[in-house]
């Protein structure tokens, strides 16, 4: 039996970029994706008319040749990866001609964002156990918009609903990361056809070489993306409140005060961070390496998180923030910090702790074996296999 994976991402660096590429070579799988583009921001910025208009045919070109490969896909073993991506129109095709599963990566299923988040570190559940007419009444009120792809919210509401449909109708069953997404799904979605199968993102980091940065060592690196749901304004405003103390943000500055305009003023001239674009292989995994404290401050529920598994693989002191449903209230005590959410509070215990984590490097080590295990294409693969079979 092969197994086709679906997605409306591509292979690349980002985290559903990485859990593609997991599959790319094993015979057992074939991977249909879309395309990396290249930014047209960037092409506008450097005034580079002639990619510009190579760009624009290209993405047209294989958009239409991607819609045309799934039209091929009928009776069939699928697994739909990022339906917000994928488009209505498709999943309905691939769901109704194939025996399908969704393998939840966010929390799209029930919120419009993705990521399950407000601003002012609150892991947002307001829509979870909403009628479709409620949640519109809600969006509308926070003023929610759709990420990563623009969608109104009439077609949101459309489409997740029709996606809460056909799975409580069997017709489409629910591959889960981790347990503590399961229990958050368990919440939305009326169903017994699913199963925990990890998330097969993170490769054995041993041996592998990456670039030396000339930076001193930073006593808090903070390793995420500019989303505000992944905690980089937390991180942020710890750091203003811990004058003394140096902290490291792997991302250019622009970016991060482009993307939360709010935060200018307040911590954009912060003298004690160093804000230096890097990627894990250009740099980061080094510097992290050398940290005092890596934190990764994800603030919504978030399931499987690749950079807090590689943290934890390169560094002993690893901190996160205190979740209802993220992964991360599964790890063991002593193996990781748990921040609270307030920042005033946190800086406040970084300060008392003062390097002394209280971790026990032995707890942490079982485990990340434990999790390496588990978390593979292999689980996957037999988790749809022994459905299949029944």
């Amino acid at each position: 039996m092969k197994i086709v994976i679906v997605s409306g991402m591509a292979v690349g660096k980002s985290g559903v970029g990485q859990f593609l590429e997991a599959f790319k070579g094993d015979g057992r799988f074939e991977l249909i994706c879309r395309r990396n583009r290249k930014s047209l921001r960037n092409l506008i910025i450097n005034k580079k008319y002639i990619q510009i208009f190579q760009e624009i045919t290209t993405r047209l070109f294989n958009d239409l040749y991607f819609y045309f490969q799934l039209r091929t896909i009928k009776n069939q073993t699928v697994i739909i990866v990022h339906p917000q991506t994928l488009g209505y129109a498709n999943f309905r095709f691939l769901s109704k001609n194939n025996f399908s599963y969704l393998y939840l990566l966010d929390s799209w299923y029930f919120c419009i964002r993705s990521y399950n988040y407000i601003e002012g570190n609150k892991e947002c559940l307001k829509c979870i156990e909403c009628t479709a007419s409620d949640r519109s009444k809600v969006i509308s009120k926070i003023g929610c918009r759709s990420f990563p792809t623009a969608m109104s919210r009439r077609k949101y509401l459309l489409y997740s609903q029709y996606v809460k449909e056909t799975i409580e109708s069997d017709n489409l069953r629910l591959l889960y990361q981790n347990d503590s997404q399961k229990q958050l799904a368990s919440r939305y979605f009326k169903t017994n056809r699913a199963a925990v199968v990890g998330m097969p993102a993170v490769k054995d980091l041993e041996g592998s070489s990456y670039v030396s940065l000339e930076f001193g060592d930073f006593d808090f690196v903070y390793h995420g993306s500019k989303e505000a749901a992944k905690g980089v304004d937390y991180f942020l405003s710890i750091a203003a409140l811990i004058p003394e103390k140096t902290f490291f943000v792997p991302i250019e500055r622009s970016l991060v005060f482009d993307n939360h305009k709010s935060n200018q003023k307040k911590l954009s001239s912060l003298d004690n961070v160093t804000f230096f674009d890097c990627t894990w292989e250009s740099g980061l995994a080094d510097i992290v390496t050398r940290a005092g404290l890596v934190i990764n401050p994800t603030l919504w529920s978030a399931p499987v998180e690749g950079a807090l598994i590689k943290s934890m693989l390169m560094n002993d002191n690893v901190a996160t923030v205190v979740s209802s449903y993220s992964f991360s209230s599964e790890i063991p005590k002593r193996a990781i910090v748990v921040l609270p959410r307030c920042e005033r509070t946190a800086a406040e215990q970084l300060r008392n702790l003062d390097g002394d984590w209280k971790l026990d490097k032995e707890i942490k080590d079982k485990w990340i074996s434990s999790f390496m295990l588990k978390h593979n294409v292999n689980s996957i693969f037999e988790a749809v296999w022994n459905d299949y079979h029944e």
